[in-house]
């Protein structure tokens, strides 16, 4: 379902995001929302939601698992995300303007992880990644409780934070902003905690869900 955009698109690019809105729906099997995030008209930044049959072990599964070879020619190593990534191009040139995402909501039947972008690092390009690391540290944060709302990235910059921080083991390469600290909001708590990806620990803290 497409909501009200602010840029004034043509016919031709009415159509390009009609059919990228259909194909998302019949490739992931979900009820999907498109919305605008736009702060100016030279560019076009979209909000996109997917409600995803499916519970969050399995949706991120299905998400990051390389897609059976149909043919020779096919990348062994595609997946649903890079066939996002290839259709969200392609839209783009379709629109012929330049294009990003802004937030992406995944509405699993068990949970919701809702990513923001962060500037200079594009969601998309970053989205298997993020994806991953949900899978591989569910045994951490989801072992007891689910969370009902994963929020990526919670930014957060009091001294307390900082100090836990910086008690890791220094990193050989810089790490993404979307893998430092999430937001997980569970409904058993009135407060979220804050989950330390490097340290794999709780920290209790004021939050900010928008990096920007």
């Amino acid at each position: 379902m497409l909501h009200q955009l602010s840029t004034d698109l043509d016919q031709q690019q009415t159509t390009a995001l009609s059919k990228f809105d259909q194909w998302l729906q019949k490739y992931f099997l979900a009820d999907i929302g498109i919305y605008d995030c736009s702060l100016s008209k030279n560019s076009l930044c979209l909000g996109i939601e997917m409600d995803l049959s499916f519970d969050f072990i399995n949706g991120i599964s299905m998400l990051i698992t390389p897609s059976p070879k149909k043919n020779k020619d096919m990348d062994s190593q595609d997946n649903a995300i890079s066939n996002l990534r290839k259709h969200f191009q392609e839209l783009g040139e379709g629109l012929q303007t330049n294009i990003r995402i802004k937030e992406l909501a995944l509405y699993f039947r068990d949970t919701a992880v809702v990513i923001h972008e962060v500037e200079d690092y594009e969601l998309l390009g970053n989205l298997e990644e993020i994806l991953r690391a949900a899978s591989e540290h569910f045994r951490f944060f989801g072992n007891i409780e689910i969370p009902g709302d994963i929020h990526i990235p919670a930014v957060e910059q009091s001294e307390h934070m900082t100090q836990q921080t910086s008690m890791g083991a220094p990193s050989q390469k810089p790490v993404s902003p979307y893998l430092k600290h999430w937001a997980l909001y569970y409904d058993t708590l009135e407060k979220a905690l804050v989950y330390d990806i490097n340290n794999t620990t709780f920290i209790v803290a004021d939050l900010c869900l928008d990096p920007d």
